[in-house]
């Protein structure tokens, strides 16, 4: 337990402004083609950006708003995607005891590492959950290869730390552990 909390701790300090405008060298290397949702869950799901298309597609504001450095750093944005909690919820979180999913975390990855985590908490039981999107479009238009074929987004977050381009998998840990 100790472990993973150090590990949530340093990928929250981690986190930085929402910006797909930062140069890497051959981006296709990174995009995923599929999303893998996995874990302390009933049914792992395999899913590329037409499956996410077919399930209850929301859109969500991120709004303009400082980053770290205290400056503003992007215009209004438009993302259409899948809430992570119904994503989670569609592949059934386990959990053999009551209380269990309180215990929970959800570590979401890229495919070049980047990390973040989510407590089940605050996906399921906080404004911060109605917020937290599996992005496939910003603005109308299917997302560059900057950000991949998927990206995850916490528009609730006060300075929108916890994004991720390239999103590879989310799973559903036992924090107990």
């Amino acid at each position: 337990m100790h472990h993973l909390f150090k590990m949530v701790v340093l990928i929250l300090l981690a986190g930085s402004c929402v910006d797909a405008k930062v140069k890497v060298d051959n981006p296709e290397k990174f995009e995923s083609k599929e999303l893998l949702v996995s874990g302390e869950v009933q049914e792992s799901l395999n899913l590329g950006v037409a499956d996410l298309r077919k399930l209850d597609v929301k859109t969500l504001v991120l709004d303009p708003k400082a980053c770290m450095t205290g400056q503003s750093k992007r215009a209004e944005e438009s993302y259409r995607g899948i809430l992570l909690k119904d994503l989670l919820n569609k592949a059934g979180i386990l959990a053999k005891a009551h209380n269990d999913v309180k215990k929970m975390v959800v570590v979401a990855r890229a495919t070049d590492g980047y990390t973040v985590v989510f407590s089940w908490g605050e996906l399921f039981l906080s404004k911060v959950g109605e917020g937290v999107l599996v992005a496939f479009e910003k603005d109308g238009k299917p997302l560059v290869v900057e950000e991949g074929k998927m990206a995850l987004i916490s528009i609730n977050d006060s300075q929108n730390s916890r994004y991720i381009r390239w999103l590879a998998s989310i799973e559903a840990v036992d924090g107990s552990s």
